[in-house]
């Protein structure tokens, strides 16, 4: 088994549950200092239903928390064969071999006492990542996955899963979303162009907010989910990226699509708005930067 590439917080999802709302915050504050993109669940049901839905690569649970606790939180992810694994971290206040030994027979992974060093949990929570993306791996069909070999990032079936759940999220919560889609000339095939997508792919990582999710995309190389931004953080972001990428070397064509907008009422719709917007900077010239929300703006930045 080889080991996965290696893991950026910003390309790694942490659930973290505990029905204390100062201890969820503390956890949460913690770990996105770090870079980590951050879900909160506010008790056990929450939690599996979050766990079910976006797949997190590690997830935190509080022990003690009414109706549905801690254990409960991870027999029930373990039991459910549609849920791919989940590595889980369990924390409680009592740090007694009896809860510990427990928790992990309850199918966790690992136990952490509170009060706990916040060194020593952020340490547990990149060994867990790391564990996870080895048995996940160790449990796919040769071939399939959810990472690309080559870069790393997330696969382009991943996104198309991706983008619809945050498509969802943002029509519940009235809030916006945008789809960037980036390609760039890696110099045709073979390993040269491999390298360059690959360290292309670093370089969009280290942009990159916690919350972000950067992909590999159909009919482009890249592609970058921004929860909660509208148009304006899209433009931004877009000629961020485009410095970026043009100062190691791969100056690329960005198309990027808005929602709420006129021809975005559904997730299929953004996804096939970006990927017009990119089709017009293609079209437009080299290096161009094309986004849509009402109507198109297409530039390249100085």
């Amino acid at each position: 088994m080889t080991e996965p590439p290696a893991i950026a917080p910003s390309d790694c999802t942490v659930l973290v549950a505990d029905d204390q709302a100062r201890a969820r915050a503390q956890v949460a504050a913690l770990l996105a200092e770090r870079g980590y993109r951050v879900l909160l669940a506010h008790d056990g049901a929450q939690a599996v239903q979050m766990a079910k839905r976006e797949a997190p690569d590690v997830a935190i649970v509080d022990v003690v928390m009414p109706h549905t606790d801690g254990l409960d939180v991870v027999r029930r992810l373990r039991a459910d064969d549609r849920v791919p694994y989940i590595p889980v971290l369990l924390l409680s206040s009592s740090d007694a071999p009896p809860d510990r030994v427990a928790g992990l027979r309850a199918g966790a992974d690992d136990f952490l006492g509170k009060p706990y060093h916040d060194e020593e949990l952020v340490a547990r929570v990149e060994a867990l990542a790391r564990v996870g993306r080895l048995v996940r791996a160790a449990r796919r069909p040769p071939g399939g996955g959810d990472r690309d070999p080559v870069t790393g990032l997330r696969t382009a079936a991943y996104l198309t899963e991706r983008v619809r759940a945050e498509f969802e999220r943002a029509g519940r919560h009235a809030e916006p979303l945008s789809l960037m889609l980036l390609d760039i000339d890696a110099g045709g095939a073979g390993a040269a162009a491999d390298r360059a997508l690959a360290a292309a792919a670093d370089a969009l990582r280290g942009e990159a907010r916690a919350m972000d999710v950067v992909a590999r995309a159909d009919g482009a190389a890249f592609a970058v989910v921004l929860p909660n931004t509208h148009f304006a953080g899209a433009l931004a972001t877009a000629e961020r990226l485009w410095r970026t990428l043009a100062a190691a070397g791969w100056p690329p064509w960005i198309g990027a699509a808005c929602y709420p907008g006129a021809a975005t009422r559904t997730a299929q719709q953004l996804v096939s708005a970006a990927r017009s917007a990119l089709a017009r900077a293609r079209a437009d010239g080299p290096a161009r930067v094309c986004l849509v929300q009402h109507e198109a703006y297409i530039f390249q930045p100085e």
